[in-house]
């Protein structure tokens, strides 16, 4: 799946969205879409980050 910064926006509304209509953060679907965003979003960064950063990561001791 390619990943836009419009496809997050949409999931993050959706996700809020149903955490207003559920009543709750912890409700069962909210949380699964939080996490199903979360996967996105690290998705979205390791597409969108220059390989040096992952280098530099790898190669650091601090």
């Amino acid at each position: 799946m390619y990943l836009t910064e419009s496809l997050l926006e949409q999931m993050r509304s959706q996700l809020i969205n149903q955490a207003l209509s559920a009543g709750s953060f912890t409700d069962e679907k909210v949380v699964r879409l939080s996490q199903e965003l979360d996967k996105f979003i690290v998705e979205y960064q390791k597409a969108n980050l220059p390989p040096s950063y992952y280098y530099y990561k790898a190669t650091s001791t601090g």
